[in-house]
């Protein structure tokens, strides 16, 4: 208990930061500014310290192009943010999140309205933008959160930006281990979790260690966004398995096309 108040402490004044940072200098997003992306990652880490959380980064992340990766939690945001740089393309309700909305929305964040067709195609539009622009940005293909032991099917519509800007793309694999090495209990945030109760939940709860493998790129040029949805899908299945240590395997892609030599450049 002691703990959970310590650390509910500590990060009532790490995102209370949160408000100065956003005011002093993220006025407006600079995706060319290094000391934003500095302080972006700075403060992301620190709610990764906090929490207990220890990030284990496997691979080399690129600085451009489309970062794509399975989603299991809002955790998954600052875990990313912690070793790479880059923006995000998220839901419209985290633009709600006191103080840390206002920082997401001045850092770059794209922001998404579910079922809003406008909406998602002007998101389209600046992702490809963005893309054009030289700027990495990252989502989470599976449209929403899963317990991280199985995923959902990548949404090709979400590719369509790679695909017209011919930009770098690169699955990225996240896992949630407890301290037991089995898959964390408490990170995933799904079906009806709230925000605030899953927040204390953590705070109250063991150590995180979660693995981040950022996987090799591979050029959109000439590929559909249908079979770049399913290659990335089966590259993040196939390190999910790893991560795990299973010797099953990731389940096979029905595209016979879709083989590692088929993307490289």
């Amino acid at each position: 208990m002691l703990r959970a108040v310590w650390r509910g402490g500590w990060l009532a004044l790490h995102i209370a930061s949160a408000f100065p940072l956003a005011v002093l200098f993220f006025r407006r997003p600079r995706h060319d500014s290094r000391l934003q992306r500095r302080l972006f990652q700075w403060w992301h880490r620190g709610v990764c310290r906090i929490l207990g959380v220890q990030v284990v980064l496997q691979g080399s992340p690129g600085d451009d192009g489309l970062v794509v990766a399975n989603h299991i939690s809002w955790l998954d945001i600052p875990v990313l943010a912690s070793v790479w740089h880059g923006d995000f393309l998220a839901k419209e309700e985290v633009a709600d999140w006191p103080v840390i909305g206002s920082l997401l929305r001045r850092s770059g964040t794209l922001l998404i309205r579910r079922g809003s067709p406008e909406s998602f195609r002007q998101a389209l539009t600046a992702l490809g933008r963005r893309l054009h622009l030289g700027g990495g940005i990252c989502l989470f293909p599976e449209g929403t959160t899963t317990d991280g032991r199985a995923m959902r099917r990548f949404q090709p519509r979400l590719f369509e930006a790679a695909a017209r800007s011919d930009a770098w793309v690169q699955p990225v694999a996240l896992r949630y281990f407890g301290p037991d090495g089995e898959l964390h209990p408490l990170a995933p945030f799904i079906g009806d979790d709230d925000f605030l109760p899953h927040l204390l939940r953590l705070l109250r709860g063991p150590a995180i260690r979660v693995e981040v493998a950022f996987l090799p790129r591979l050029s959109a040029r000439g590929h559909a966004p249908r079979s770049l949805a399913e290659f990335t899908h089966w590259q993040v299945c196939a390190a999910m398995e790893r991560q795990l240590g299973s010797a099953t395997g990731p389940a096979a892609v029905d595209d016979e096309s879709l083989t590692e030599s088929r993307f490289a450049v």
